[in-house]
């Protein structure tokens, strides 16, 4: 069975994989655990907004079962 890789699926892995490096980075600058948090779901919250802007192409890949 194949499965479609979309925007969502990217962005939710970059969420998965990113949220805790940038957010140790804001945190550096910020000295506040909450606002960092909060300039990092900002970062992701453009990104969102702007996913129709990426360049789209879907992706087959095997579904492991």
């Amino acid at each position: 069975m194949k499965a479609i890789i979309t925007n969502t699926d990217v962005l939710a892995g970059y969420l998965n994989e990113y949220f805790e490096i940038l957010h140790r980075y804001a945190y550096t600058i910020l000295k506040d655990s909450d606002e960092a948090k909060d300039a990092v779901q900002v970062i992701f919250m453009q990104l969102w907004e702007k996913r129709d802007a990426w360049l789209y192409v879907p992706i087959l890949i095997d579904r492991i079962s």
